[in-house]
């Protein structure tokens, strides 16, 4: 009889707790989920899922010649090869885009060209070891 009495207060306990809610808060560092956004996925929002957008297509390209004036240490950016005695390519000189971040390096001629750039007015920064500033030189260009 006790022992159906300890059960019978259980089982009524047991039935009273269960309607009660109750919130647990637990901080784990966890780090954010980067989810690529295709056609076929739905991403709900969640505080721990970030999306992270697709890059933007462009279609025009640039380019173009450096070369380099060492008696007065003149660089100069055209769109066909300069052939002054006084001008010699500068060759394995790094061409940055300032809007985009992306970079090629010129060849032995000072020659580059990059594709799916913006279109219209550019800045680039030309970064070489030996000639120009140490943090680049900026010329603006014009894609097509």
């Amino acid at each position: 009889m006790r022992r159906n009495l300890s059960l019978v207060l259980f089982v009524i306990a047991v039935i009273l707790m269960s309607g009660c809610q109750s919130d647990m808060l637990v901080r784990v560092n966890t780090p954010p989920i980067v989810v690529q956004p295709s056609a076929n996925v739905v991403v709900r929002s969640s505080s721990n899922v970030a999306v992270k957008p697709s890059p933007p297509v462009y279609r025009y390209q640039v380019d173009g010649f450096f070369s380099y004036d060492y008696r007065n240490h003149h660089i100069v950016y055209t769109k066909n090869r300069n052939k002054s005695r006084y001008y010699e390519p500068l060759s394995n000189a790094r061409v940055i885009i300032t809007a985009t971040g992306r970079e090629v390096r010129t060849d032995n001629n000072g020659y580059f060209h990059m594709h799916d750039v913006p279109r219209g007015r550019l800045t680039i920064k030309l970064v070489h070891s030996w000639v120009g500033r140490w943090d680049g030189e900026y010329f603006d260009v014009h894609s097509w």
